[in-house]
């Protein structure tokens, strides 16, 4: 015969895996590493302040939700060189906060002044621009005004 302490342990067992099971995930999730995937969560904004120091960067960036701090200490000069002011950047958080410390940069979207480069060179889609001397060789295709033809021959 089962004496009366082994039924009370397993009953005992019972309830309290029952209850973690129910109370546990939330208490030990914010401390487990996330997955490597996205799940959609992020905060949108646009770089409107950046400041490089010895061993840090930090940006403002602006969203619909309000303002973000973002101090970067893990590769900083990779992070320096990606991201300029102007540029639309994702950053994966669960959720809004207004100060974050390294976190996981989703997505940068380039804006148009930034891919201008450090030469401050105009764009070649801008009318009149000069692409670098880089990019021009003798064979390159003259300028459209170059082509159009006379205003007599189109009749």
């Amino acid at each position: 015969m089962v004496k009366r302490p082994v039924w009370i342990a397993l009953a005992v067992g019972i309830v309290l895996g029952a209850t973690g099971a129910v109370l546990a995930p939330p208490l030990v999730s914010p401390l487990l590493p996330r997955s490597g995937a996205s799940d959609g969560e992020g905060v949108t904004g646009v770089v409107v302040a950046k400041s490089k120091e010895a061993d840090r960067l930090l940006m403002t960036v602006a969203g619909d939700q309000g303002a973000v701090l973002v101090t970067v200490t893990k590769r900083v000069k990779e992070i320096d060189l990606l991201v300029d002011v102007g540029d639309s950047v994702t950053l994966q958080m669960s959720a809004y906060r207004p100060f974050v410390n390294d976190p996981t940069i989703g997505a940068v979207h380039k804006s148009l002044e930034s891919t201008r480069g450090e030469a401050g060179l105009a764009r070649p889609e801008q009318p009149g621009a000069v692409p670098p001397p880089a990019l021009r060789d003798s064979t390159a295709v003259p300028e459209p005004a170059e082509f159009e033809p006379p205003v007599d021959t189109l009749r």
